[in-house]
């Protein structure tokens, strides 16, 4: 979920016992069936943002996520602001081995555009400590609930979700359907992975449009289950991958095809993660396959049909990239694009190899002030094999400037 790689929404369990309220549905359009088209910002990595109200307020900006769980989640900080009284608490789970504080509301209404979704309970929580990931501020999730009342499409190409009542949805389309299961308020998909010099692997994967720069995760269980560090010829470790259960390890790899269907996808990246609690450590299913795949695609969620509909769009041969210059970096101060910190240097990256150490403060990319770029123009910037770039950074009450040339660490 401005994301830098895998903000990792993803997998916030929460399950309220309540159901979503209906509220009268907006007439759907007679030509098309659509009951309401919401423009989207799709960031690079493909997280989707989305304008909402609460309680008439806003708009206020919520990201869209399959693997929320809950119906929506609206941040503690717009909570206090908009004084929504709050009852109970409990904890959550989600990326990372952290416990996750939520408390809850009564009688919000959420509203994206004509579509209405009232709830009876909504969950509190507090998601600033995914401003520093981001570089921007989240006032809310959506999640499960318009899943569950809605076909929902992400047309990531032109940039909007479209939503369609369940009552007479037809397809007819071209595009590749996909079995869905629908389990405990989240979707998966079976889909084989082939490894390079290894028999192909058949595993079933959480969707996540909360999870941008992830193209396919792998939960640790099945990493040991299938072996698949044994055909790695190194094993490079990113710990810069975190969410609301804190920070996560991974090893990074590639992936010689994917295979939803007869959908062939190639060359593709994929993680491997080393974690023992949160999401990825779950045996309940293989991994997540999340934005950075999903971008490549219109998508629409069936829920009344069970089934995942992927076409492809222009961005289907865009070439799949891990970050090459090893530099994680966390947005900090006021305006959240004032000061960016090195977070984390991958070992035996470019970025190790230029001397920049954990901390450090980045002033200047060649000559232009580094608060001039957003953080998810720099991690594009990063997946250019062979460019060079002159960084300036403070260490201290010294500033310093070295090269780092960018190179693939898979």
């Amino acid at each position: 979920m401005v994301w830098p790689r895998a903000l990792a929404l993803c997998g916030v369990v929460l399950n309220i016992a309540k159901p979503l309220e209906r509220a009268p549905a907006p007439r759907a359009d007679s030509t098309t069936g659509v009951l309401a088209s919401l423009p989207a910002e799709i960031l690079l990595g493909g997280g989707v943002l989305l304008q909402a109200r609460i309680n008439g307020s806003g708009p206020h900006t919520f990201a869209l996520d399959s693997a929320g769980g809950s119906g929506f989640i609206v941040d503690a900080r717009l909570a206090k602001t908009l004084r929504l009284a709050l009852q109970g608490r409990a904890l959550s789970s989600g990326v990372g081995g952290n416990s996750i504080p939520v408390a809850f509301a009564k009688g919000v209404r959420l509203e994206l555009s004509d579509v209405v979704l009232p709830r009876e309970t909504v969950a509190v929580i507090d998601l600033a400590s995914l401003e520093p990931l981001s570089g921007r501020r989240l006032s809310g999730i959506i999640g499960y609930g318009l899943f569950a009342h809605y076909v929902v499409k992400i047309d990531y190409g032109a940039r909007r979700v479209d939503l369609y009542p369940f009552d007479g949805y037809r397809y007819s389309g071209e595009g590749t359907i996909l079995p869905l299961r629908i389990e405990k308020q989240h979707f998966y998909v079976a889909a084989r992975v082939r490894m390079p010099g290894r028999d192909p692997i058949d595993g079933e994967f959480m969707l996540d449009t909360g999870a941008p720069m992830t193209s396919v995760a792998f939960n640790r269980p099945a990493v040991e289950r299938f072996r698949l560090l044994e055909s790695l010829k190194g094993r490079i470790v990113d710990r810069s991958f975190a969410g609301l259960g804190g920070e996560t390890a991974e090893i990074l790899g590639r992936a010689s095809e994917l295979k939803l269907g007869d959908l062939r996808i190639p060359n593709l990246t994929v993680t491997f993660s080393q974690d023992t609690a949160g999401t990825l450590a779950s045996k309940d299913f293989d991994g997540v396959i999340g934005g950075e795949l999903l971008r490549r695609f219109t998508v629409i969620f069936d829920s009344p049909h069970r089934r995942l509909i992927l076409e492809k769009n222009g961005h289907f041969g865009d070439p799949f990239e891990h970050n090459m210059s090893g530099i994680a970096l966390r947005a900090e101060g006021s305006h959240r694009r004032t000061s960016l910190r090195i977070h984390r240097i991958v070992a035996g990256s470019p970025a190790a190899e230029a001397g920049l150490r954990e901390g450090d403060r980045l002033e200047a990319i060649d000559g232009r002030p580094a608060a001039g770029f957003t953080l998810d123009q720099l991690y594009e910037m990063f997946k250019r094999e062979g460019r060079e770039y002159v960084l300036d950074v403070r260490r201290g009450s010294v500033t310093l400037r070295t090269r780092v040339r960018l190179r693939r660490l898979i």
